[in-house]
């Protein structure tokens, strides 16, 4: 770490898609599957000197605020979901 330099790990929101079950059957009795947009995390880090870093933690504040802690989900709940639109 560089003085005055942060490496800050971020989660960035990306719109994609998932496929799901829609309780049809096709002709041969398969299920019948669709697509609906999901929201889906993309990881990054950025290095930001103390200035960026401060106007940074300023445009989260309101959310901060609002924010709770994550909730974990069950291995079995997720859901298999396509690569995100670019």
């Amino acid at each position: 770490m560089t003085e005055d330099v942060f490496t800050v790990e971020i989660l960035v929101p990306v719109v994609g898609t998932e496929e799901y079950e829609t309780g049809e059957t096709n002709e041969d009795g398969s299920l019948v599957l669709a697509t609906r947009p999901c929201l889906t995390h993309e990881r990054r880090e950025v290095d930001l000197g103390k200035e960026s870093m401060d106007k940074l933690l300023e445009a989260l504040q309101p959310f901060l605020a609002v924010s709770r802690e994550p909730q974990t989900v069950p291995a079995q709940g997720r859901k298999k979901r396509a690569k995100a639109s670019a």
